[in-house]
């Protein structure tokens, strides 16, 4: 504010000597405020997993990263899938550990790996790892590792400390550690699959101490994560783990058809039913249209394989409620897609002949 005044009694004084120079010095914050607006800035409504998200995801080789800045272009066409796996998102309360992360708002599973995760409005912390079918826990409850804040966007930085314990083969040893996290570019994400436009590139430096019997070991990671607004996850990210002298590096990345899914089309904004699950021969699926429209459905495999065909039919503005037959459809998990009106359901369902 005392820069604005001192310029507009500075115009007054001199009159139609400083008019110009004035209107440029506007058009040149105009220009600026209008290029930082079109920058990513990721949120938590935008960018955070939600209960009953699902991903499928491929690991990968490492790929070189890229520069930094402003308007980069990342070409990780180079990616191939080597193995895939599945994230889903649930409610930490039917977990079986849940009572180890109090404060958890949702759980990330991946095999029988879980990781709970406290996301509000203005942060996504960590508060620990946990299998079920081992004594191997991570727990930052007391002292939570922050992964982002909101709003986050390039340029932003910030530094967290947290602490811990870490328990394998019945031993629990205390863990410190810090976090580094960076808006560090923006740009064009091309993947082996076509290109992502509008993308914020995250980098992440996370360096934990553990204290163990004979000493301590420290575990540097470095991450850079890739990010667009609407999809609940990184595009793909690399990761450069580095313990004593040892250095590794991976990648992982979506599968095509999530990312596409989550692309080009919203969110559904009315609640999706699916019953009986798990189902036998039969699974009933209800849910609202606001207004007429042309409604499609499929499953898939959690490894993304389609396992029925598109269904596409017109229905009325109103409850509604479709009928699929599993008889054909082998005993396991499966994604079930509702599309309507430009926008997508994924329900996890279970067939259990």
């Amino acid at each position: 504010m005392p820069k604005l005044k001192h310029i507009t009694l500075f115009h007054h004084k001199f009159g139609s000597m400083l008019k110009s120079s004035f209107y440029y010095f506007s058009i040149l914050f105009l220009l600026f405020f209008a290029r930082t607006t079109i920058a990513q800035t990721l949120t938590m409504e935008n960018i955070t997993p939600q209960i009953g998200d699902h991903f499928i995801t491929h690991s990968s080789l490492a790929v070189p990263i890229g520069e930094s800045g402003e308007n980069v272009t990342w070409d990780l066409s180079g990616l191939v899938a080597l193995d895939t796996n599945t994230h889903s998102y649930e409610t930490p309360f039917n977990h079986s550990k849940a009572t180890f992360f109090p404060s958890a708002t949702i759980v990330g599973i991946s095999g029988d790996a879980g990781e709970f995760l406290d996301i509000s409005s203005f942060a996504w912390q960590r508060l620990g790892f946990s299998a079920q079918s081992s004594d191997y826990q991570v727990n930052y409850s007391n002292d939570p590792e922050v992964f982002l804040s909101f709003p986050f966007h390039y340029n932003k930085t910030f530094v967290n400390d947290f602490s811990g314990t870490v328990t394998s083969s019945g031993v629990t040893s205390p863990r410190t550690g810090s976090i580094t996290v960076t808006g560090d570019g923006t740009g064009t994400l091309i993947m082996p699959y076509g290109e992502f436009k509008n993308v914020l590139r995250v980098k992440v430096l996370e360096v934990t101490t553990d204290s163990i019997a004979n000493g301590t070991v420290t575990i540097k990671t470095l991450t850079h994560s890739w990010f667009q607004e609407g999809i609940h996850a990184a595009i793909a990210s690399v990761i450069e783990t580095t313990v004593g002298l040892n250095v590794t590096t991976r990648a992982s990345f979506l599968d095509e058809s999530i990312i596409l899914s989550n692309q080009s089309l919203s969110r559904w904004d009315t609640p999706v039913l699916t019953f009986p699950n798990p189902a036998t021969d039969h699974i009933s699926v209800a849910f609202q249209l606001q207004h007429p429209s042309r409604v499609q459905w499929q499953l898939v495999s959690m490894k993304g394989e389609q396992v029925s065909p598109i269904t596409s039919e017109f229905r009325a503005t109103g409850p509604n409620t479709i009928q699929l037959n599993l008889t054909t459809i082998p005993n396991g998990s499966y994604i079930l897609q509702l599309i309507a009106d430009g926008k997508i359901s994924s329900k996890k369902i279970l067939v259990n002949h």
